[in-house]
């Protein structure tokens, strides 16, 4: 690359924990874009530019960095966009009309069920329609074929920046059983409701969950599972032991081992920090954590012991599809600024 940000140094690698959310899903999917677009700034070869992308690979370029996103957790909502994300990341692919996905995936027209069904299971169609459309999605993402050329010894190591780990929350309402032993030798027989599903894209040691012929429909499983919003969506059913064809196995990506009916990670476990700490930590890296109240800079600044409060905008709604701003409330918080001016040059 003639900018130089091949060349560099430093590495930036970012981990990803996105929450789930009802009215977030796009919001979080165009954050993920987003954040695609920059790691995508900083590949070799042809890559389809966009304005973002033109300005991130100058701005990698300048500082002498890259970027790679190689550890995503997710839950509900935000555990669909982590399959899509780490889907685009393993086949070479971008996440640019994420937007447009969810509008097709959430319409409530398409998704409603008849409110003429006797005993419906659920208000929306989970296995009738999400499914197969989410499977349909990921199957136009993924791969597969890339994926396993990936982990041929003679393309590992040209593969290394799309090494990848996926982490999908799921709460079992069927539970797998735990024992635990007492100081007298006792067994204590208990259930774990809380549901893991870990994907894997590692070149370097030839393996791969996406290189797997079946691995959009399981993808497609663990979406469904993760955002069944209680009583919006019925439960999903994970198929892990036997054989049936119409449901793909999870063996090996589960962290449960017996067949169980799975509803909304978000359930049990909303924002999967832990996996993708263990992840970090695997690879070699002790994380340092530290809390900035929110993603402002005036958080940073007051985290730095300089307080700095932040002041109304006129937005209104905020994240979600109906998100607004007022231009009366837009003018006032401009005149709030200036008579704050005013107010800090006055004597104490």
């Amino acid at each position: 690359m003639t900018d130089g940000t091949r060349s560099a140094q430093r590495e930036i690698r970012l981990a990803l924990v996105l929450n789930g959310g009802v009215s977030l899903a796009i919001w979080i999917g165009g954050v993920v874009a987003e954040i695609d677009r920059a790691r995508r700034a900083g590949l070799d070869g042809p890559t389809r530019d966009d304005e973002a992308v033109a300005i991130y690979r100058r701005l990698l370029g300048l500082t002498g960095s890259l970027l790679r996103t190689d550890v995503i957790a997710g839950a509900s909502a935000g555990g669909l966009n982590g399959c899509l994300l780490a889907s685009a990341i393993v086949s070479g692919g971008t996440v640019d009309d994420v937007r447009d996905t969810w509008i097709e995936l959430g319409s409530f027209t398409k998704m409603l069920r008849s409110g003429l069904r006797s005993e419906p299971e659920s208000l929306l169609k989970g296995d009738e329609y999400f499914l197969p459309r989410v499977e349909a999605e990921l199957a136009r993402r993924l791969d597969v074929a890339s994926a396993r050329r990936d982990t041929e010894p003679e393309r590992c190591a040209a593969a290394a920046d799309r090494r990848l780990e996926l982490f999908v929350t799921g709460t079992n309402l069927t539970g797998q059983p735990v024992e635990h032993r007492d100081d007298f030798g006792g067994t204590l027989v208990d259930h774990e409701h809380r549901a893991l599903f870990w994907f894997r894209h590692e070149p370097e040691v030839h393996t791969s969950s996406f290189a797997d012929p079946e691995a959009a429909r399981r993808l497609a499983r663990v979406a469904r599972s993760t955002a069944s919003f209680p009583g919006a969506f019925e439960a999903s059913f994970c198929r892990v032991d036997g054989a049936d064809p119409t449901a793909p196995s999870l063996s090996g990506v589960a962290s449960f081992r017996r067949d169980a009916w799975v509803i909304d990670g978000g359930v049990l476990d909303n924002a999967p920090f832990r996996p993708a700490l263990e992840a970090i930590r695997r690879a070699g890296v002790e994380p340092r954590l530290a809390i900035t109240r929110g993603g402002t800079d005036g958080a940073v600044l007051s985290a730095q012991g300089l307080p700095t409060p932040n002041l109304f905008t006129g937005g209104q709604e905020y994240h979600s599809v109906r998100e607004w701003a007022s231009v009366q409330d837009m003018a006032a918080a401009a005149a709030t600024i200036v008579e704050l001016a005013g107010v800090w040059a006055e004597p104490a």
